[in-house]
């Protein structure tokens, strides 16, 4: 389907029903709502409010109802003046009303008789305790949290890791680091990645464009949210951006790590040499008004450089001699620098139109390349590069038809072309058995690209006691690749093989010419895509029961519009991937302040919610069909098979086609569905400081899997319950190999926790959140690999599972007040941030690296091991950050930084051997670790 055509098709499905009910998101903005009494508790009707942003004077207006009653909807995140005035009462005004994204504030307010043209001021502290809000989850960190947080590589997504509901961790140490971190709730790691309310991973997984930490405003992390969100079953991250104000604001800044300042990498060889290592993150901010009150810009720009070597262990032992036999400089094959070089612009504008609109827009580029970045037995010029160069577009339009009556509108276009260059692209690779692999890379320059837009319109309705919202979004993306190991790979089986092939020697025992072993190349398609058009259409309802009841109402419906197949004519099961018309999601969401003062809220919901496939999944699914792409396999025997040579090879005409196996579709294949439930009480246990404790669980089927069928099974059953297959000779269409029917029928996954989290306020200098989950989570997962009785192979916990997590993030600027002034400048000035993370580490399984049952699956788990029977060493990073920061002049300040990351130099290893022990390589040895004790200094000069 043309991507321009579905969009339009979106737009006309609701185009009737936004007419008469709207609906109003809380993605990007917040609600202010109370009451407005007397000092005798009487309702005050048709008070007037005026609502004004501090930092950019933007003016929202409006009126109570019979009851008191007032909502304003769609405010920008910020501080703000609540003033209310009636005639016959004196004025009241509220100062400083900081509001953050997605937040429902609620703020009363009591008239007393009087002068209208006297007032009564009070300063407003934010709420500890958010009674109006239904959702289960909202978690914000502030923009001095995004400021002041110590991050180890300064990635936004970063932040998301120290949730204390979602099971994350660091990346792994190495890289440029501006990777997507892997962040799952209830198990599953289909998080949705937004910034300003539209998609930054628009096919779902990675993220599309990297933002700076100092384009950042607030973070905001919602689980089990109401009826307006959807195409995940997992965490919804949004992302905030900085706004500009009619106060000029600019900064320059600077952090850097060097091997100097770290301590040696876990992993390292004993007699290996510390490798070098810098990096350096620098950029400047400018913000400010290019009309008062009415237009704002704010821009940013960052560089990443890093360089690090890359090692090679090609030649092994003998690296120097077997290089000069091959005529391979040094360079090729010792170490190489690896260098990281990037940049990112955020670039956005802010406008009042006129009384009843105002505009957003936003555009951000990220510029990545990375050189050949693999180690191990390998060159420089078989080593890939990487290079990721995203661009995205976004808007948003705001209109206040009246102050009950408000429409949103949304738009994103993103592009994400990543390439993986080497420096002889068109050369095929030589694998030496025992030496390495030179010359060239099998995939040549290897690329992918994502590219999508998303439209959202959300339409707000206010009438009496009902918030009234519906809305939609259409997001069509695409998704394409090349195929791998186009340009082929020679094998042979020995150097002295190779040196007698390019040295033409004769074979004695042939006589003819000694050549390679073989040489395997893909032929077919070089390229192959996919689209998936997501599509949601909500409507809901936030009912004010009382003024300490409210209840949110919503249904939900999602299409995912996927591609039509890849036929392969003799299995007509390869052309067609049927629609799934029936995802229907209801949500239900409570809030009770049940003693009517503020600080204690009990909150309850229920809601289904389904995730789509992406493109990539299905591209993948796709290509398999036996007949797009075929590995060739080719002797030097066979009549017309190519001369060894170190330059392009024409594609293999000849050789053995290896046998295929073939992925098909089940006619009744669903998507991921989850049902999940909460109960949430918290309470504001002292002034400033709350506790919750919350109770989630979730219910999830329609987990894919891809079903056997194509092999005949000899009769065997292995211990635990394996059907043994014949393998290949065994097939029942003797064409293909194994044939998976991608399904999701009879697969599970259930999750259950608890999480007690506590949490203080920013007053004195100081505002922290902690929290700690317990947690179980259980699956039948997998059904590829049959079992004599029906079950699961894969059942047991999940590779997620991690029963205690503990997180806690913390600012504290501390204030002496001392009258010396000379001592005043000695004891202040100082900032300290921390970050905690405290987890079991990750189950893993037993693998053997065979094919037990034959069923074509050539790494199964061995025999007798339990699914994720073993687990990690448990995963400990603290960080801190000290800040001294110098005033300069009236609004100038200099900031001097130093970090110290993962502080107790605690080994958190991410990756294990799960294959059969070696001499060399025992199972469950470490293969890779996040970061050891780094120190990070830096610097930030603003105004």
């Amino acid at each position: 389907m043309n991507l321009q055509n579905c969009g339009f098709v979106g737009l006309a499905i609701l185009a009737g029903a936004t007419t008469n009910a709207m609906a109003q998101s809380q993605a990007i903005d917040g609600n202010i709502d109370g009451y407005v009494t007397a000092q005798d508790g009487a309702a005050i009707k048709r008070a007037h409010l005026r609502v004004a942003n501090i930092n950019t004077g933007f003016v929202r207006e409006a009126d109570t109802d019979d009851h008191g009653y007032y909502s304003v909807q769609l405010l920008p995140p910020g501080a703000y003046t609540l003033m209310v005035s009636k005639a016959d009462f004196s004025t009241a005004v509220r100062n400083n009303l900081v509001l953050n994204v997605g937040e429902a504030q609620r703020v009363d307010m009591q008239l007393a008789v009087g002068d209208v043209k006297t007032s009564v001021e009070v300063n407003s502290n934010p709420p500890v305790v958010e009674v109006e809000r239904t959702t289960a989850y909202s978690n914000v960190y502030s923009e001095r949290d995004a400021r002041n947080i110590p991050l180890a590589a300064r990635n936004p997504l970063e932040f998301y890791i120290f949730n204390p509901l979602l099971n994350s961790q660091q990346n792994s140490t190495g890289g440029s680091g501006t990777q997507t971190p892997s962040v799952a709730f209830a198990g599953l790691g289909t998080s949705q990645y937004n910034v300003d309310g539209v998609s930054n991973n628009l096919q779902g997984g990675a993220r599309n464009v990297v933002i700076s930490g100092e384009a950042v405003a607030e973070y905001q992390t919602l689980v089990n949210p109401t009826a307006e969100f959807g195409r995940s079953t997992g965490a919804f991250l949004n992302t905030i951006s900085r706004s500009g104000t009619n106060d000029w604001h600019g900064s320059v800044y600077m952090f850097t790590k060097q091997k100097e300042l770290a301590s040696r990498p876990y992993l390292l060889a004993p007699t290996t040499a510390t490798p070098g290592f810098r990096r350096y993150n620098y950029g400047a901010t400018v913000a400010g008004p290019v009309v008062h009150d009415r237009a704002f810009f704010f821009l940013n720009y960052e560089r990443w450089v890093q360089d690090s070597p890359a090692i090679s262990t090609f030649g092994g032992a003998q690296q120097a001699t077997v290089a000069q036999q091959l005529g391979l400089p040094l360079s090729e094959v010792t170490t190489w620098n690896n260098s990281f070089r990037a940049h990112t612009v955020t670039a956005k504008g802010d406008l009042v139109l006129n009384a009843r609109n105002r505009l957003a827009l936003r555009y951000n580029m990220y510029n990545d390349h990375e050189s050949g970045s693999d180690s191990g037995a390998v060159t420089r010029h078989e080593a890939p590069g990487f290079n990721d160069e995203p661009q995205s577009g976004t808007a948003q339009l705001v209109t206040v038809f009246s102050p009950s009556l408000l429409n949103e509108f949304r738009f994103v276009y993103a592009f994400r072309p990543v390439q993986q260059p080497t420096l002889s692209p068109s050369n095929p690779a030589i694998n030496i058995s025992g030496i390495g692999t030179f010359n060239g890379n099998a995939n040549g320059n290897y690329w992918y690209r994502e590219s999508g837009y998303q439209i959202v319109d959300n339409v707000t309705w206010n009438k009496g006691r009902h918030n009234i919202k519906v809305g939609f979004e259409v997001l069509p993306v695409n998704f394409q690749d090349t195929t791998s190991n186009l340009n082929g790979t020679f094998t042979f089986a020995s150097l002295q093989q190779y040196l007698n092939t390019v040295q033409n020697v004769t074979n004695p025992t042939t006589g003819k010419p000694y050549s390679y072993t073989q040489f395997t190349q893909a032929t077919g398609s070089q390229v192959y895509d996919a689209t998936v058009v997501q599509q949601g259409y909500f409507l809901q309802d936030d009912i004010r029961v009382n003024p300490r009841l409210k209840v949110n109402l919503g249904l939900r419906y999602e299409f995912f519009l996927r591609p039509g197949g890849n036929l392969n004519p003799a299995y007509p099961l390869t052309g067609h991937i049927s629609q799934q018309y029936d995802e229907i999601d209801p949500r239900l969401g409570v809030a009770w302040d049940p003693f009517g003062k503020g600080k204690t809220v009990i909150r309850a919901g229920y809601g289904i919610y389904h995730n789509f496939f992406t493109p990539q999944t299905y591209e993948g699914w796709e290509r398999n069909n036996a007949i797009t792409v075929k590995n060739i396999t080719v002797l030097p025997t066979d009549p017309g098979a190519p001369a060894f040579t170190l330059g392009p090879v024409p594609n293999a005409t000849v050789g053995t086609v290896a046998t295929p196996n073939l992925n098909q579709f089940d006619p009744n294949l669903k998507d991921n569905m989850m049902q999940s439930w909460n109960l949430v009480a918290e309470k504001e246990v002292m002034s400033g400081y709350s506790l919750a404790l919350s109770y989630y669980g979730a219910h999830i089927t329609h987990l894919v899997y891809g079903q056997l069928s194509n092999l005949k099974p000899t009769g065997q059953i292995l211990s635990g319950g394996r059907i043994v297959y014949g393998g290949l000779a065994s097939r029942i269409d003797p064409n293909v190999g194994a044939i998976r029917t991608v399904t999701s029928e009879g697969t599970w996954q259930n999750y259950n926790a608890f999480l007690a989290t506590f949490t203080k306020r920013l007053k004195n200098g100081l505002n922290l959140q902690a929290g700690y989950q317990r947690q179980k989570i259980s699956v039948c997962l997998d059904k590829a690999t049959p079992m004599v009785d029906g079950s699961c192979y894969n059942r047991g916990r999940m590779s997620f599972d991690q029963p205690n997590r503990f997180t806690a993030t913390a600012v504290w600027e501390p204030r002496a007040n001392v009258e010396s002034r000379v001592l005043s400048n000695v004891l202040n000035g100082w900032g300290i941030a921390n970050t905690t993370m405290i987890q079991n580490g990750l189950p893993y399984s037993a693998l053997s690296g065979l094919d037990l049952n034959g069923d074509l699956n050539t790494n199964d788990r061995s025999v007798g091991a339990v699914y994720d029977g073993f687990r990690m060493t448990p995963y400990v990073e603290i960080d801190f950050r000290v800040t001294r920061t110098f005033h300069v002049l009236d609004r100038g300040k200099v900031e001097i930084y130093g970090e110290g990351l993962n502080i107790t130099d605690h080994a958190n290893i991410t990756a294990v051997n799960t294959a059969p022990s070696t001499a060399s390589n025992p199972f469950g040895a470490p293969t890779t670790a996040a970061i050891p004790r780094q120190y990070q200094l830096g610097f930030r000069a603003s105004f």
